[in-house]
């Protein structure tokens, strides 16, 4: 830009020297995590639900959303949008029933996979943090009961048949 003296007052002479040189303002990333966690506390092996959670560490701004998606422990692909002014939202997810009468070891889960952000909105960048974690279901116990019928069977008897019943099955 040129730099001049347009009045020089009642000095001799002004010379305008420009030493101001240039400004380079340079952008750094600004960076915003986006949390999924869980609350399984109301899951067992006869089921139940799984809250999951998406926190952002910053509000979205006003007129904008943040969209995540994740495969919860079902396989089912989730969706979970954050509006603006907000900072979460959450997604209950039902668990069916796997309680039965054989015995199982432990069974060892992703509560969630391929957590991903599939719109920043005006966010420089979010990085999607997964602290969902695993499950572990344990088996339960349920008895079993076996009840033989009373028979009276007689003493020169070749064979006879018992009746046999099962409860809990």
């Amino acid at each position: 830009t040129a730099f001049t003296v347009t009045d020089a007052g009642t000095f001799e002479q002004i010379t305008a020297v420009d030493s101001a040189g240039n400004l380079t303002v340079s952008d750094t990333t600004d960076n915003t995590n986006a949390t999924l966690t869980v609350d399984k506390n109301a899951l067992t092996e006869a089921g139940g639900t799984i809250t999951y959670t998406v926190t952002l560490d910053t509000a979205v701004p006003e007129g904008d959303s943040v969209e995540t998606t994740f495969v919860d422990v079902n396989g089912a692909t989730q969706t979970v949008t954050i509006a603006a002014g907000d900072i979460t939202n959450t997604v209950v997810v039902t668990v069916a029933d796997s309680d039965d009468v054989f015995t199982e070891d432990d069974q060892v889960t992703d509560l969630a996979t391929a957590f991903t952000v599939t719109d920043a909105g005006t966010f420089e960048q979010i990085t999607a943090v997964d602290s969902a974690g695993n499950l572990t279901v344990s088996d339960t116990v349920n008895t079993t009961t076996v009840t033989l019928e009373d028979r009276t069977i007689a003493e020169t008897a070749s064979s006879y048949t018992v009746g046999v019943s099962l409860n809990n099955v």
